[in-house]
């Protein structure tokens, strides 16, 4: 018999010839096809579903004015919260850690909304450059109010690998 604590269990019942047989147990099936579902979906499409593809645009768009060290839109887009006499070294700095020429690939990695504050709309946008010698995580917070979006946050990051490469599930040590 099953371990009766497990709701993934397999019960070995008599059949109706009086032969043991197996039987899945229908907890075991929901289980299957609940693993199986969240598997097959894709993470990127899943993500799209917490943002807009205006939201997109807009971060994309700033995460490009970086790279070209294109910072007056940045500069001018910043919240009061992040604008100061270093901003512009700042955002130098960042562009830095972004190569010059245009990436592999672009993906979106992360999404954080919260539509729940007196301040207005919060959304935080992830993204995974994939240039030819390097990774680089791209963030871009925004706050929609009153119908005007401003720049909370900006935040680079390079790495040695992907997102995926490094949390991929092994066995190994």
């Amino acid at each position: 018999m099953g371990n009766q604590n497990n709701q993934c269990a397999m019960n070995v019942i008599p059949g109706r010839s009086g032969r043991a047989g197996r039987r899945i147990d229908w907890r075991m099936f929901v289980c299957l096809i609940s693993l199986s579902l969240i598997a097959a979906y894709n993470q990127e499409e899943m993500l799209q579903k917490f943002t807009s593809r205006a939201e997109q645009a807009t971060a994309k768009k700033y995460i490009d004015q970086l790279r070209s060290r294109d910072f007056a839109e940045i500069e001018k887009a910043a919240a009061p919260s992040i604008t100061s006499a270093s901003l512009e070294s700042t955002l130098t700095q960042m562009a830095t850690l972004m190569p010059a020429g245009p990436p592999i690939s672009v993906q979106l990695v992360g999404v954080h909304r919260d539509t729940s504050t007196s301040d207005g709309v919060k959304v935080n946008l992830t993204y995974e450059y994939h240039y030819p010698d390097r990774w680089v995580l791209a963030n871009v917070a925004t706050r929609t109010k009153n119908g005007e979006t401003s720049i909370v946050g900006l935040y680079v990051r390079p790495e040695a690998t992907s997102l995926e490469s490094q949390n991929r599930f092994t066995l190994s040590r």
